[in-house]
């Protein structure tokens, strides 16, 4: 198909760096080096390519670009879950990716999204099939679920730099692989431990989740620990397992009621199982936090508004995905994969459903 360019001239097919130059009254050599930002190019070749691109509204061959200048432009971002996904991990995420995608678009990066199950991502040729004929300047792998140290090893050696978001670090003789953005999932548990504690709960039970599920192994092992500072003995009865999920909150909740010693003070790994659990107790004829005090993990938009309102912990998600994104864009610009841990503090919203024990 032939068509007329803006200087008069009809041509056939597209644009080409030859027309530039032709235009331009330049070699295709000056202006592929004014494309790819190269020297040795003088101010008025410079002006003359440039003007005769918006002459011809040229547009640039991305990919003949990233042969050049060894970049693609292309940040592969990998979200790893579990299937189907849980609404409190869209809640969760979904600031991540804005916060990463409004980082990264600055300067001039396409976010791919791949979005395999923890199951897929444990096949041994996954990388090798996700990577064929694909190439990325970088990847985020945005995960709670634990990988397997073979994965990011094999990463590293392809030298492709890494941030891990939510999951890591990963590390060999105690220097870290790869880089991790994380949040506190440990230290504000031992918190809330305390501010229990302080309020006279001395039978305090933890609603744990998945195994595997990273966040989830980081709060109950800040239990653990809490309860070994404030000299209280480990009590296996009242260690719950959930699915992060409101039924089973019910039904962990359901299993304490039951004890000859029930707790007066629970903590649940996320919201939904607290809010199961809230539901067991008023069921069970008991009022939160009169009879039992309760405190939730994430957040949830809806916990400032139960009947007590549930306290909770916030966690900084957008900030989480900027982070990251800003981490790997300084490897990506240093042509190196060294990254590090970086943990950034969570909030805990204290409410209605705590309370002094009677």
């Amino acid at each position: 198909m032939r068509r007329r360019g803006k200087n008069g001239h009809e041509k056939a097919g597209a644009i080409t760096q030859s027309d530039v130059a032709r235009v331009a009254k330049v070699s295709t050599g000056t202006v592929s080096r004014v494309i790819n930002d190269q020297p040795q190019v003088s101010e008025k070749a410079k002006r003359k390519v440039q003007e005769a691109i918006k002459q011809l509204g040229y547009r640039p061959n991305k990919s003949a670009q990233a042969l050049v200048k060894g970049e693609t432009k292309n940040v592969l971002l990998l979200c790893i879950d579990e299937s189907p996904i849980m609404p409190s991990t869209w809640q969760y995420e979904l600031p991540i990716l804005q916060g990463i995608e409004s980082y990264l678009k600055r300067f001039g990066y396409t976010l791919d999204i791949c979005m395999p199950t923890h199951e897929e991502a444990l096949s041994p040729d996954f990388m090798d099939r996700l990577l064929w004929s694909r190439v990325f300047d970088g990847i985020l792998i945005l995960t709670a679920w634990s990988l397997e140290r073979s994965i990011i090893k094999d990463l590293c050696e392809r030298n492709i730099p890494i941030i891990c978001v939510g999951n890591g670090p990963y590390r060999e003789k105690g220097v870290d692989i790869c880089g991790s953005a994380l949040f506190d999932n440990y230290y504000i548990i031992k918190e809330i431990f305390s501010t229990l504690f302080d309020l006279g709960h001395r039978r305090i039970a933890f609603i744990k989740g998945t195994a595997h599920h990273q966040h989830g192994l980081r709060r109950f092992k800040g239990y653990r620990q809490a309860l070994r500072e404030h000299g209280i003995s480990f009590d296996p009865r009242y260690e719950c397992c959930g699915s992060y999920n409101i039924p089973s909150g019910y039904s962990a909740m359901e299993l304490l009621l039951g004890l000859a010693e029930p707790p007066t003070a629970v903590i649940a790994s996320n919201d939904l199982m607290a809010i199961g659990a809230i539901r067991a107790i008023n069921d069970h004829g008991l009022r939160v936090p009169h009879n039992i005090s309760i405190v939730g993990f994430d957040d949830l938009e809806i916990s400032e508004f139960l009947e007590p309102s549930l306290s909770s912990v916030k966690v900084p998600s957008w900030e989480l995905g900027t982070m990251s994104a800003e981490s790997l864009y300084h490897l990506i610009q240093k042509h190196t994969i060294a990254g590090r841990s970086i943990t950034l503090p969570v909030t805990f919203a204290k409410r209605n459903s705590i309370g002094v024990r009677l």
